[in-house]
C-alpha cells in the first residue's frame, strides 16, 4: 500500500502536467499494484513525459522489483535469467466467476510482451521460451516474436540437448531449436534425457531408449526401464524377467532373471570374470623358496654335524665304537642326500606340472574369452537386427517429396485459386486453337498457290499458334506467371530444404562395403534404405581404402535432387573419392506440354505451362540428372558364345559432336512379360552410337527399364536440345526396344513404360506424338530406330493383354514428321521376335552386324535393304513365322532419305 501511496503521488503530478492516454486507462480502473506496475513501464517508455519524471518512474520500478510488494497478491516477478534473457511477470486477472493467471515478460524494466500468456517458462540456452497461449503452446524469442507455434497440444522447454519434447494431438516427439523434427510425433510418451544423452520412450504400454539423434538405440519392446544409476547402468524388465543395459543402451544382462538383484548378481558375476587375475610365476618362485629354505637348513645342520666330526681332536686311536659311529654318519649323510635329490627331482616335476596346469588354464581362459566375444558379438548382431526391426515399424516412413511439398504447399491449383486466377482447361484451349488454325491454314479460292506457301508454313503456323496462345489467355495471363514464379521459388525452398534433410539421413545411417571389381576399379557401397552405389577408386589405392573403411566412411557427405515423387541420390563423396550418378545414366525432371494433335503446342510460351499438373511444372536440378536404377552385372564367360556384334566393336574416324541420341530399352516390366535380350540391345547400341558413330558419350542418355516419367523426361531432354540449338546444324537418334501395342480400335500405337499396365493404353506414350515432338525441333536429320510390334502381341509368342481376344490387331501407321526417317522392327500386325542364338533381338541384331561390317559408314538405303533382306530371311528360318523391317519417311525426304549418311 505504501508502493501505492508513493507511486500515487508521482502519476498524480505527471497527470495534472502531462495528461495521456495511459493516465487515463489507469485511472478508470481500480488502484492496485498490478495497474501500477504496468502503468510504470509504459511511462518509462512515454517520449513525451521529461527525462527527469521518467527517472523518477524508474527509481519506483526499482523499489517495487527490490522490495517485491505484493508478491503474494496480484503481481510477480517469478524468474530472473542470468544470461539477461527476459524476466517472467505475471498477474491475477479476476472476474465475476474465476481468478485467473496472464503472464508476460519485461527486459531492462521494459515490457517485451503483454500479459497475455497462460503459461510461461525461462528461456533455455539457446534463447528460446516456452509459452501457453489460447490453450496451445509455442516458442517465442527474447524480443518476444514467436520462433515456433505450431499448435502443440503440450510441449517442454528446450533441454541442455538442445532438444524439446512437443506434443501433437496424442502422440509426442522431439525437436531442435532450429525447427527440425528429430523425432515424429509417434509416442505416447518421452521422458528427458538422462545425463548419457539417452531418454526412455513408451509406446503401446512397451518402453525402449532413443538417443539425441532420434535413433531408437533400445527396441521399444520393454515391459520397464528404470532410470540409470551413477554407475552408468539401468534394470530393464520383459516380462516377469530382469535385466541390464548400459550407458549406451546395449543390453548387456539380458533378461532372464527372476528380480533385480538376481540381474545385479550377473552384472557384478561378468565384471568380475572379466577381471580375475591369472596365476603367475611369483606363485610358484613362493613354492620353490619354501622347498629351498627347508633343503638348506637340512644342508646346514648335516654341514655341522660333519664339522664336529672332523674338528681335531687329542690323537689317539679310534675305537671299534667310534668307527661305527663314523660309518652310521656317513650312511646318514648319504641318505639326506639322496633325500635332497629326491627332493629337487620332486620339486622340478611338480614345478613342470604347475605350468602345465597354468597353460591349460590359459588355454581354456582365452577359449572362454574367445566364446564370450562370440556371444556378444552375436548379442549385438541380433540386437542390431531387431533394432532396426522395431524401428521400421515403429518410425512412420519418411515421406516422399510430393507428400512433403503436399504439407507444407500444397498444389498448384490450389495455390492458383488463392490468387483468384483461372486458366482455361487444355480441352478448351485445343478446341479453340485447333478451330482457328484450322481455318486459318485453308486455301483462299484467289490465293495462289505460292502465296499460300508464303503465308502457310512451319514457321509462320508456329507464330499463330502463339497468337492464338496469347488472344485465349487474354489479360491475366502476366498475373498467372507472377503466381507461377512465386510457386515455383516457395517450391524450389521445399525441394532444398527436403533433400537436405535426407542428406543428413543417408549420412547417418550405416555404410558397408562390399568386394572390389579389379576390372572397371569399383566398389560397391550398400546401404540401409538407400540402395547401391558405386564408388570409383584406382586400382593402386583400392587396398588401402579398404583397409581403412572405417575411418573413411564416417565422413561420407551426400547430395540428393528431385526425381519425380521423391528425389534421387546424385553423388557421395567419400574422402577424395566420389560417386555422381552422371556416371550411369541422365535425369530431367519431367516437363509436359498440352498435347495438341495435330497442332504442336510445346511451341506455346510458358503462360500455358502454368496450368499443367504439379509434378510437371515444378523446379528440378538445373541438368538433367541420371536416374540411378544401375543393377549389379552377374556376368557369365564363356568360350565362343558371346554374340558377334557384342564384341570387336569397330572404331569409328569420325566424330559427330552435334549428335544427340536416347536410348530406351524396356525388357522388365511389372504388368507385362519380359523382353528378352531388351537391355543387351539397349547398352550394345549405346556402344554403337559412341564408339562407332563417335558421339560423345555426354550426348547419349541410356535409359534401362524407364518408366514412364523417365520416358517423358527423355523426349523433353531433346526438346531442349533442339531448342538450344536451335538455327544450327545438329541431327537426332531416338533408340526404342520393347513392348509396343494399339489402342482398343486399333487406330494408334503406343510405347509401353515399364510400370504401366499395357490395359491402360490410353495413358502410354503415342508414338505419332514421338515423331510430332521430335520433328519439329528443326535438326539436319531425325532417325528413329523402334524394336517393337504393335499389333497386341508378345515380342516373341502369345498376346501382350491376356484378357484379349487372341487376335492380333494391325495400327494405323504413324506418319514422320519433319526430316525423320523411321527403321521399324515389323510391317502391320506382325510379331517382333527375338534372336535367342545372338542374345538380341533380331531386328536390333542385323542393324548392329552391318554397322560392325561398315564402322557405321553406312547409307540409309543400305542399311535398310541389308535389315529387311536379313530379318526376312532369319524369322522364316529360325522362328517359322514372317517379320518383315519397314522404313517410312517424311515428305521432305521421300525422293533423298536413300543416300542420306546413317548418323549423319
Amino acid at each position: 500500500m505504501l508502493f501505492c501511496i508513493y507511486a500515487t503521488a508521482y502519476i498524480t503530478i505527471l497527470r495534472s502536467s502531462f495528461p495521456t492516454k495511459a493516465f487515463i486507462n489507469f485511472f478508470s480502473h481500480k488502484y492496485d499494484e498490478s495497474r501500477y506496475f504496468s502503468l510504470i513501464l509504459q511511462l518509462t517508455a512515454d517520449n513525451n513525459i521529461p527525462t527527469y519524471f521518467r527517472t523518477i518512474m524508474n527509481n519506483i520500478l526499482r523499489l517495487f522489483l527490490l522490495v517485491n510488494i505484493t508478491l503474494s497478491t496480484t503481481l510477480s516477478c517469478l524468474a530472473a535469467d542470468k544470461n539477461g534473457f527476459p524476466t517472467i511477470y505475471s498477474e491475477n486477472v479476476f472476474d465475476n466467476s474465476k481468478q485467473s493467471t496472464k503472464y508476460g515478460y519485461i527486459l531492462n524494466n521494459k515490457m517485451i510482451t503483454d500479459l497475455i500468456f497462460e503459461k510461461a517458462y525461462p528461456f533455455s540456452a539457446n534463447g528460446l521460451a516456452l509459452v501457453k497461449k489460447a490453450g496451445y503452446y509455442g516458442y517465442i524469442k527474447p524480443n518476444g516474436e514467436y520462433f515456433l507455434q505450431t499448435f502443440l497440444r503440450d510441449a517442454r522447454s528446450f533441454d541442455e540437448f538442445g532438444l524439446a519434447a512437443v506434443k501433437k494431438e496424442t502422440k509426442w516427439g522431439l525437436i531442435n531449436g532450429e525447427r527440425n523434427i528429430i523425432l515424429k510425433e509417434i509416442f505416447d510418451k518421452i521422458e528427458p534425457f538422462q545425463p548419457n544423452g539417452l531418454a526412455i520412450v513408451k509406446y503401446e504400454n512397451k518402453y525402449g531408449l532413443v538417443d539425441t539423434l532420434g535413433n531408437v538405440v533400445l527396441p521399444v519392446i520393454y515391459d520397464k526401464i528404470e532410470n540409470f544409476d551413477k554407475s552408468g547402468y539401468a534394470t530393464i524388465k520383459d516380462g516377469n524377467r530382469f535385466g541390464i543395459v548400459d550407458k549406451r543402451g546395449r543390453a548387456v544382462i539380458t533378461p532372464e532373471h527372476k528380480d533385480k538383484k538376481g540381474a545385479l548378481a550377473a552384472l557384478n558375476d561378468l565384471k568380475s570374470k572379466m577381471s580375475k587375475p591369472d596365476i603367475t610365476l611369483a606363485d610358484i618362485s613362493k613354492i620353490n623358496n619354501v622347498s629351498t629354505t627347508n633343503i638348506n637348513a637340512e644342508a646346514a645342520q648335516t654341514q655341522t654335524q660333519s664339522q664336529l666330526q672332523t674338528q681335531p681332536t687329542q690323537p689317539r686311536q679310534p675305537s671299534k665304537q667310534d668307527e661305527d659311529r663314523q660309518k652310521q654318519l656317513l650312511a646318514e649323510k648319504a641318505r639326506k642326500e639322496e633325500e635332497e635329490r629326491l627332493r629337487e627331482e620332486e620339486a622340478r616335476k611338480e614345478e613342470q606340472r604347475l605350468l602345465a596346469e597354468k597353460a591349460r588354464k590359459e588355454q581354456q581362459e582365452k577359449a572362454r574369452r574367445e566364446e564370450e566375444q562370440r556371444l556378444l558379438a552375436e548379442n549385438a548382431r541380433k540386437e542390431e537386427d531387431q533394432r532396426k526391426s522395431d524401428a521400421r515399424k515403429l518410425l512412420e516412413p519418411t515421406p516422399t517429396l510430393k507428400n512433403y511439398i503436399a504439407a507444407n504447399l500444397g498444389d498448384w491449383n490450389a495455390f492458383l485459386a488463392t490468387k483468384n486466377l483461372d486458366i482455361p482447361s487444355e480441352e478448351n484451349v485445343r478446341d479453340l486453337i485447333e478451330a482457328e488454325i484450322g481455318r486459318w491454314q485453308v486455301k483462299g479460292e484467289f490465293e495462289p498457290t505460292a502465296k499460300w506457301k508464303e503465308r502457310v508454313n512451319e514457321t509462320t503456323r508456329t507464330a499463330k499458334i502463339n497468337e492464338l496462345a496469347d488472344s485465349i489467355l487474354g489479360s491475366n495471363s502476366k498475373a498467372i506467371e507472377s503466381a507461377q514464379s512465386e510457386y515455383r521459388e516457395s517450391y524450389q525452398s521445399l525441394v532444398d530444404r527436403y533433400c537436405d534433410e535426407i542428406a543428413r539421413k543417408f549420412e547417418a545411417q550405416n555404410l558397408e562395403i562390399k568386394p572390389y571389381d579389379a576390372d572397371n576399379e569399383t566398389f560397391l557401397i550398400s546401404t540401409d534404405t538407400f540402395g547401391d552405389f558405386l564408388l570409383p577408386v584406382p586400382l593402386e589405392e583400392a587396398p588401402g581404402f579398404k583397409q581403412e573403411w572405417d575411418k573413411w566412411k564416417t565422413g561420407a557427405i551426400a547430395t540428393f535432387v528431385p526425381n519425380g515423387d521423391d528425389v534421387a541420390l546424385k553423388s557421395v563423396k567419400i574422402g577424395k573419392y566420389t560417386y555422381d550418378s552422371d556416371m550411369d545414366a541422365a535425369y530431367a525432371q519431367v516437363d509436359v506440354d498440352y498435347n495438341f494433335r495435330p497442332v504442336d503446342v510445346a511451341q506455346i510460351n510458358s503462360r500455358l505451362d502454368a496450368g499443367t499438373d504439379l509434378a510437371m511444372n515444378t523446379p528440378t536440378d538445373a541438368s538433367p540428372t541420371r536416374n540411378r536404377g544401375f543393377q549389379t552385372e552377374k556376368i557369365r564367360l564363356s568360350a565362343g558364345n558371346a554374340a558377334d556384334v557384342d564384341s570387336n566393336i569397330p572404331q569409328g574416324k569420325t566424330s559427330n559432336a552435334n549428335t544427340f541420341a536416347v536410348v530406351i530399352a524396356n525388357g522388365d516390366y511389372a504388368h507385362a512379360s519380359k523382353v528378352d535380350h531388351a537391355e543387351n540391345d539397349g547398352r550394345v547400341m549405346t556402344q554403337y552410337l559412341t564408339r562407332t558413330l563417335g558421339i560423345p558419350e555426354s550426348n547419349v542418355a541410356t535409359f534401362i527399364n524407364a518408366t514412364y516419367g523417365q520416358m517423358a523426361s527423355a523426349i523433353s531432354m531433346l526438346q531442349d536440345i533442339g531448342d538450344a540449338y536451335r538455327g544450327s546444324d545438329f541431327n537426332l537418334i531416338f533408340y526404342y526396344v520393347g513392348h509396343g501395342l494399339p489402342d482398343d480400335e486399333g487406330k494408334k500405337s503406343y510405347i509401353l513404360p515399364v510400370d504401366i499396365d499395357p490395359r491402360m493404353v490410353s495413358i502410354c506414350i503415342p508414338l505419332e506424338k514421338i515423331y510430332a515432338d521430335l520433328g519439329t525441333l528443326g535438326a539436319k536429320n531425325v532417325t528413329v530406330m523402334v524394336d517393337a510390334c504393335f499389333s497386341g502381341t508378345n515380342h516373341g509368342e502369345g498376346m501382350l493383354v491376356p484378357q484379349s481376344m487372341g487376335v492380333a490387331m494391325k495400327p494405323k501407321s504413324a506418319a514422320p514428321v519433319g526430316n525423320m526417317v523411321v527403321l521399324a522392327a515389323t510391317d502391320g500386325n506382325e510379331t517382333a521376335f527375338p534372336y535367342e542364338e545372338k542374345s538380341h533381338g533380331l531386328f536390333t541384331y542385323w542393324l548392329l552386324k552391318k554397322l560392325q561390317e561398315t564402322s557405321g559408314q553406312v547409307t540409309f538405303g543400305e542399311l535398310s535393304d541389308y535389315v529387311i533382306d536379313n530379318v526376312k530371311k532369319t524369322s522364316v528360318t529360325v522362328n517359322r513365322k514372317p517379320q518383315t523391317p519397314t522404313v517410312a519417311t517424311s515428305p521432305q525426304l521421300a525422293d533423298s532419305w536413300r543416300a542420306m549418311k546413317f548418323g549423319n
